[in-house]
């Protein structure tokens, strides 16, 4: 019997620090991140870091969820009040200004340093501490009266002396099991997108030797459209067990055809344009090469079709999407020309299933 009440206070100490740093520590993130960016004009903040916080999706870093947060369909609605603690630390630490502390966001800081920055840091350090008991749902009582005290310390220091008092209410309170459960499968989830993320650079870092090498066995999927010059497919690079979804232009080399030389010609001054743009409102190039009597141009894939199908089904746009619509194209106009290229024939795809967004090639 005493082994089993053990076992309950254990997964009680769990709940109380994940119960410390979902309420109360997202809280002091919350009033951090509110100070720097006001609610009144976050909606403007997040339109000018669109960019930079959709490549961190693009990684795993945010996921679905979050974003839709970010994101609303109705973009004045979106409040930092929706904001997990994971989406705080990720605006926090990517779109607020600060600077890292000398160790970096991802390790513990010198116990000298007292800025912002460091109790950030700190914080991040102590959630994975608390990730390492996800599996069994326990922390013992010399370490879960550690790490409660380090937790409160940085929240009071990130805070302000405020929060004690709610620190003190939160460590003597009674939880019921459905809590103690509650806030198991919260962490846990938390715990999951963090091995997403990792998966997920894992991934990138595969993509970018396919970028590099072009020596993967090619497999086609389904027809994406055709144009002047060549038709597009939905295909997968394999490359040391690693499947990867992109688009690939393929033309057709005709020994002896006038016209296949013109193609050709078009298809590599195609791919030397290509190569060198690098923008978020420009498709990215993966790579070429010319394999039985065939050219093939990857790049990115965006899954959700052409900006005149979504806009032919929808049949009217709301304002504030045809004005994103509209920044996104002016947006990828101005590059190109600031590079000194003249599209003639753009073309609008959509990636994202909510709050789609557009690139153009």
């Amino acid at each position: 019997m005493a082994s089993a009440n053990a076992q309950t206070d254990e997964a009680i100490n769990y709940a109380r620090l994940c119960h410390l740093l979902v309420n109360v520590g997202s809280q002091a993130l919350r009033d951090t991140f509110d100070a720097i960016h006001p609610p009144e004009r976050l909606h403007y903040m997040l339109t000018s870091q669109y960019a930079k916080l959709h490549s961190l999706k693009q990684e795993k870093v945010l996921n679905g969820a979050q974003w839709k947060k970010l994101y609303p369909t109705n973009p004045l609605s979106v409040s930092s009040q929706d904001f997990d603690m994971s989406t705080l630390l990720v605006l926090l630490t990517n779109s607020c200004g600060l600077v890292p502390p000398s160790t970096g966001w991802n390790k513990l800081p010198p116990a000298p340093d007292k800025s912002k920055e460091a109790h950030l840091a700190r914080l991040k350090h102590f959630r994975r501490a608390v990730y390492a008991h996800t599996t069994y749902a326990y922390v013992k009582d010399p370490e879960f009266s550690r790490l409660w005290k380090e937790i409160c310390n940085v929240i009071v220091e990130l805070g302000g002396a405020g929060y004690g008092t709610a620190i003190s209410r939160l460590k003597n309170d009674s939880l019921h099991a459905d809590t103690v459960e509650h806030y198991r499968q919260l962490l846990n989830q938390w715990k999951q997108d963090e091995v997403n993320f990792k998966e997920a650079f894992r991934e990138l870092e595969a993509v970018k030797k396919v970028e590099h090498t072009m020596k993967e066995t090619l497999k086609l999927g389904e027809f994406l459209g055709g144009g002047a010059y060549g038709k597009v497919y939905k295909c997968f690079l394999n490359s040391n067990g690693f499947e990867h979804p992109c688009a690939v232009k393929v033309v057709e080399i005709k020994p002896h055809s006038t016209e296949t030389r013109t193609e050709v010609d078009v298809f590599k001054n195609e791919i030397s344009i290509l190569s060198t743009l690098k923008h978020e409102r420009i498709l990215t190039y993966y790579g070429s090469e010319e394999k039985d009597n065939h050219l093939h141009l990857f790049m990115e894939l965006m899954e959700r079709g052409s900006l005149y199908d979504y806009i032919k089904k929808k049949k009217c746009l709301d304002e504030w999407e045809s004005r994103k619509f509209t920044r996104q194209i002016l947006e990828g106009v101005s590059f190109l020309h600031s590079e000194n290229v003249i599209h003639r024939d753009i073309k609008g795809i959509l990636s994202e299933e909510y709050s789609p967004t557009s690139k153009y090639v």
